[in-house]
């Protein structure tokens, strides 16, 4: 049988979350790009949380189409994440060493670091912040709302609650230095982050490998 959804409630949350994502990854469509490189990062966790919600939605029209796209979607998601995670996390870590090195090279590496990195928009990232957050929590109200059983999912609960917790370590980690260190602790965001999202792909892959040999 179909999920028994309540389709227009879920739908806005469909569209909740995609204005988060495009808000992460800087959308033309948005008119803006978060600055830095922490928030974007926040996009690999949230492509697997889009990916799972879309086969749930795909069960609303047709369940064994579903399960069977469900299982191949889920493989190759995890492995563009986990590939393109790993890129992601090594660029980052390269850029911090590079700020790192700069700044305390002084007095001439400390003042091109100041010059390329000294300043960081830290209420612009904190806005953007706080909107995909809110965007983030309206999506999971929505979801509640369509169908109270979603609190059931606990991978698909904990994924979400993974996700909101990368905007709070962004966020802190953004707030506790001073403006002229924020794009040293924003890369070191992007690191953890990026962690946090390569971690949560492997599992998928796991348990989309372990679909296909249950199938075969």
């Amino acid at each position: 049988m179909p999920i028994e959804l309540n389709k227009p409630i879920f739908i806005i949350g469909l569209c909740l979350m995609l204005l988060a994502f495009l808000a992460e990854v800087g959308s033309p469509l948005l008119g803006a790009t978060p600055p830095g490189i922490g928030i974007p990062y926040i996009a690999i966790l949230d492509i697997l949380m889009m990916n799972g919600v879309v086969m749930l939605a795909l069960a609303l029209f047709s369940p064994n189409f579903q399960s069977k796209v469900n299982t191949i979607s889920g493989l190759i998601i995890s492995i563009i994440a986990i590939i393109g995670g790993i890129i992601l996390i090594l660029m980052a870590v390269v850029k911090l060493l590079i700020m790192v090195a700069l700044l305390l090279a002084v007095p001439f590496g400390t003042l091109i670091y100041l010059a390329l990195f000294g300043t960081f928009p830290k209420g612009l990232a904190a806005t953007a912040l706080g909107l995909i957050m809110f965007l983030k929590l309206a999506f999971g109200a929505c979801l509640v709302l369509s169908e109270p059983e979603w609190l059931q999912k606990k991978g698909f609960l904990f994924l979400t609650l993974s996700s909101l917790l990368a905007c709070l370590i962004v966020e802190f980690l953004h707030a506790i230095v001073p403006g002229f260190l924020c794009s040293v602790t924003d890369a070191l965001a992007a690191i953890i982050v990026g962690i946090i999202g390569v971690i949560w792909a492997i599992v998928l892959l796991i348990k989309s490998i372990i679909a296909i040999i249950n199938v075969v």
